[in-house]
């Protein structure tokens, strides 16, 4: 840093102080860094730190610091929070301006040639190269941008020795079919800008749910945030856009409006915090978000986000085989290295094995597709894994209808019905009767029930694609002279023909 001019002005007492222009220290940090904007316009500060490079938000406390360190170092002068301001303020215009545009990603990143890139958010910063040809350690030479946050935690260096199958140990799930698809959720956690499915946990009290939460998260986002509890609609917004995953813990329900938002935040809607009603000005926030709940029953009920969810269970654990949780925590530290070496390695493998494949028509298809290639990548059979998949989501739509009164009443009433078709007047009127009949609800006006047919016509529209995965097709139909008709068919007694 070339030393910034001094210039000197008499005061009251007659002694003498130095004073620096804004200018001048605006002009040597311009010298000192490289100011780009990220996606949203806001400016961040490339700047070498102990022989690596780091970035630094310029509205930031800790670019604030670096900019009076830097100055002190050269000029032996303590700038003013004034003055600090002062350059911020014209950095910023700069940066706004002038820079670049880098998009800044959350621990997982891709580059322009299809390169995965995973933050390791180390003292060093860090990254892991992961391509078609293997995986390694980078320093520097990364060309996508991170952003850090408070929360994060440094991540082990993954080993060459590497074997994913080592975190079988701390899995307590008995199906198999099951661990296939949480090793798909785990890789498929460290590919960004995909649709990623929900996980939904469940299972009795002691069945190490929360724990398996606290793993996976260690895995693919270590932080001092292992997982979340109360899903407050007024944070969720900021601890989505802070987080890359977000496991919650010990879930009850999810309200429409919760589900509806965790839906968006797996696809890749943008939302602004305004919307929420806080007292920030706009700021736009867009992701794919790692996102899981874990709870004694499935909380996923929604029809919408039960179509993103996958459905694992764990296993009540024998009070003689249970562990000590420090001794537990050890082993998985200990075996980490190997579990993430052995992660990156079938992830490598699968980068050359998904361009093969063809779509599977599966509605989650980024991730079906990348679960077919992680699991031949495995060692399992071709189509192994859209098999189990697609049972998979059998049983969750199969919940979604048990949970719904109105579609626990449309199973009942087409159960020895090859087709019906009416009003939706008619409709509500004998579906109403069946819910009654067989104990759903207590009297026409049970809250749990749809109070009309307009209701229930959009419930019908909600649960449609549920109701097709049990073979039971809705289809609207509309007459010159009778005006609309709902047809409902069911599939399979079609085919038996019942």
């Amino acid at each position: 840093m070339e030393k910034v001019k001094n210039n000197k002005e008499k005061t009251n007492t007659g002694k003498t102080k130095n004073k620096l222009k804004v200018e001048e220290v605006v002009d040597d940090a311009k010298k000192q860094a490289e100011y780009f904007k990220d996606e949203y316009g806001d400016v961040f500060a490339k700047i070498w730190v102990d022989n690596h490079f780091e970035l630094m938000p310029v509205e930031s406390k800790d670019f604030e610091y670096w900019l009076i360190k830097t100055v002190l170092e050269s000029t032996k002068i303590i700038i003013s929070k004034n003055m600090v301001n002062e350059v911020v303020r014209m950095i910023n215009c700069h940066g706004r301006f002038y820079g670049a545009t880098h998009r800044l990603f959350n621990r997982a990143g891709v580059d322009s040639d299809g390169v995965y890139w995973i933050d390791l958010a180390n003292e060093d910063w860090e990254a892991v190269k992961i391509g078609e040809n293997g995986w390694e350690v980078v320093k520097n030479s990364i060309p996508v941008y991170f952003r850090r946050y408070k929360h994060q935690k440094a991540q082990v260096e993954p080993s060459r020795e590497g074997d994913v199958k080592l975190f079988d140990k701390f899995l307590n799930i008995k199906d198999e079919k099951q661990k296939l698809l949480l090793y798909v959720h785990l890789l498929t956690s460290f590919i960004p800008d995909i649709p990623h499915t929900i996980l939904s946990l469940f299972g009795t009290q002691g069945s190490a749910k929360s724990t398996l939460s606290k793993m996976l998260r260690s895995l693919i986002d270590n932080s001092k945030i292992s997982v979340f509890g109360e899903m407050n609609k007024k944070e969720l917004i900021q601890t989505l856009n802070h987080n890359w995953v977000c496991y919650f813990d010990n879930v009850g329900t999810v309200r429409r409006d919760i589900s509806n938002l965790l839906c968006s935040s797996v696809t890749g809607a943008g939302f602004t915090k305004r919307t929420l009603f806080t007292d920030e000005d706009d700021v736009i926030c867009n992701f794919n978000r790692v996102i899981g709940v874990n709870g004694i029953s499935n909380a996923l009920t929604q029809p919408d986000i039960a179509e993103r969810s996958i459905l694992i269970e764990t296993q009540a654990i024998n009070p003689n085989d249970r562990q000590d949780e420090q001794k537990l925590w050890q082993d998985f530290e200990s075996l980490k290295p190997r579990i993430l070496g052995g992660a990156f390695d079938v992830l490598s493998q699968a980068m050359r094995i998904k361009p093969t494949l063809t779509n599977t028509g599966f509605r989650m298809a980024d991730f079906a597709l990348w679960g077919e290639a992680i699991a031949q990548a495995m060692g399992y059979s071709p189509g192994y894994f859209s098999e189990i998949y697609r049972e998979n989501m059998d049983e969750v739509n199969r919940k979604v209808l048990d949970e719904s009164e109105v579609g626990a009443a449309i199973v009942s009433f087409m159960k020895d019905r090859m087709k019906w078709e009416g009003t939706p007047t008619d409709f509500f009127k004998e579906l109403t009767a069946r819910a009654l009949n067989i104990g759903l609800i207590v009297n026409e006006n049970d809250r749990r029930w749809v109070q009309g047919a307009n209701a229930l016509s959009r419930k019908l529209n909600e649960l449609k694609p549920t109701l097709y995965s049990a073979q039971l097709e809705v289809v609207d139909c509309k007459r010159k002279n009778s005006g609309r008709k709902i047809m409902l068919i069911n599939k399979y007694n079609e085919e038996k023909n019942v």
